[in-house]
């Protein structure tokens, strides 16, 4: 009878248990995963993140590989764009060298003569290459100056704008002659005219032979004005045939 009543116990207990089990489980279940979303959001927004920065870190890096590239494309286009120039330029000075009745050499700019930077300049070509002092130096638009100091490999050019040049040339219209020399502002003025002389503006001045300096027939400039001084004497100021600050290669005309 007594064991009879403890497995009746047993069995309500049990029952009872599974009752209770069955009650609360869905609601831990509930609380459980309620107490997992906090931690859940937290390790996906922190995944977010990571894979945020890494794709930013990406996106950095594939950024700075792209400027390099571009801007290395802007350099091979600069140059390329200087190599053109260049070669347009050196075409010309081969094309005036091969029609040009004097024995020519081109040499290019490498300097300025520091004591006097607007009048001298200073070429890659010396004795080695034939040249001597009092050599003339053109462009193929003009008279540039002359050698006036010479090494081996290099050599020194006094401009036509320097006030200490004189080039003994004549109008080519008229041929009225004159002396060109330079100014202290690095112009021209062609002087030495008679009170009556034939010059007009845009007359063309070239080179006259005459001073055994300079061959003959080198453009030297174009008449901009004709002034008077203040003595009475009429004077021409002029344009440069070649633009003297932007010089880069030039030719010399060698002693035969």
């Amino acid at each position: 009878m007594f064991a009879r009543q403890k497995r009746l116990i047993t069995y309500l207990s049990i029952s009872a248990l599974v009752i209770f089990v069955a009650i609360i489980i869905p609601h831990l279940r509930s609380n459980f995963i309620d107490s997992l979303r906090w931690p859940l959001e937290f390790f996906s927004h922190f995944d977010r993140e990571i894979k945020g920065v890494i794709l930013y870190h990406q996106n950095l890096v594939e950024n700075l590989r792209l400027k390099r590239e571009l801007g290395l494309i802007r350099r091979q286009l600069h140059e390329s764009g200087e190599f053109y120039l260049e070669n347009v330029r050196l075409r010309r000075l081969l094309d005036f060298k091969e029609r040009s009745v004097y024995p020519l050499t081109a040499a290019g700019i490498i300097g300025y003569d520091p004591s006097n930077l607007s009048s001298i300049i200073i070429i890659n070509k010396g004795k080695r290459e034939g040249i001597s002092r009092d050599c003339a130096v053109i462009t193929n638009d003009g008279l540039v100056g002359r050698v006036v100091d010479i090494g081996e490999e290099i050599s020194k050019v006094l401009l036509i704008n320097d006030i200490n040049s004189g080039v003994a040339a004549l109008v080519q219209r008229s041929r009225q002659k004159g002396l060109v020399s330079g100014t202290l502002a690095g112009g021209l003025s062609l002087h030495y005219l008679p009170p009556d002389a034939d010059v007009q503006v845009h007359d063309l001045v070239i080179t006259s032979g005459l001073s055994g300096l300079y061959p003959k027939g080198i453009l030297v400039g174009k008449v901009a004005k004709i002034k008077e001084d203040s003595r009475g004497e009429v004077f021409a100021t002029l344009e440069p045939s070649t633009n003297l600050t932007k010089l880069e290669e030039v030719l010399v005309v060698l002693k035969k």
